[in-house]
């Protein structure tokens, strides 16, 4: 069933699930029609849609703070195998990555953080985060989500660069105020970053 984001986020105001999941989906909002496809079968009613000023312009996020990684969005089990995997979005707009959690591999954004490293950064949620952005150049965070707040706002320090460049922010810092989420953008320095970080990210499942 079809959600409003702000429905969604008055509604489902903690990002909680019971333990990591070993994978999480992330929608691609340029590819996606809002089709209803992905949102139909969560089993966790974790998809929500972001209206357009027309129809056409609509499209369908995932929170993937609440993701389970069941992969019930991106193709149907029983007619998949490893040969062959039939996707429940028409377009091919869902992506299946390794939860960064659970993958524990190279953090991929690390080396082009400038800023001063902490013992207790969230590299997980940091690798998370980048990826939806790289794939919508936009996010949003509940403000009573201390982590998640405390992610983001690594994003929109000057804290980013590749060798010889003056540190930038990847998202600006004024965020749009919605209430029960802050909607953050992406800068035009901080998408060629993610583009060139997360171009050829690996993903779980191809077709």
């Amino acid at each position: 069933m079809t959600i409003s984001v702000s429905e969604y986020f008055a509604k489902r105001k903690k990002a909680e699930r019971k333990k990591e999941p070993r994978y999480i989906a992330v929608i691609n909002r340029n590819s996606c029609t809002s089709c209803n496809s992905c949102a139909s079968v969560c089993p966790v009613d974790c998809i929500y849609e972001v209206p357009g000023v027309l129809p056409s312009e609509s499209y369908h996020q995932i929170d993937t703070t609440r993701c389970i990684g069941c992969q019930l969005c991106y193709r149907v089990p029983s007619e998949s195998t490893d040969f062959f995997t039939l996707t429940v979005c028409p377009w091919n707009a869902i992506d299946m990555l390794y939860n960064p959690a659970q993958k524990k591999d190279v953090i991929v954004l690390e080396p082009y953080y400038r800023g001063e490293k902490q013992e207790d950064m969230p590299w997980d949620e940091i690798e998370e985060f980048g990826y939806v952005l790289y794939l919508n150049e936009e996010i949003r965070v509940r403000p009573t989500d201390e982590l998640r707040q405390r992610v983001i706002d690594y994003f929109t320090q000057p804290v980013w660069a590749t060798n010889g460049e003056t540190p930038f922010r990847i998202c600006h810092p004024e965020p749009e105020d919605h209430g029960n989420y802050r909607l953050y953008r992406v800068t035009p320095e901080g998408l060629q970053l993610l583009t060139r970080v997360y171009e050829h990210y690996p993903k779980v499942f191809m077709d």
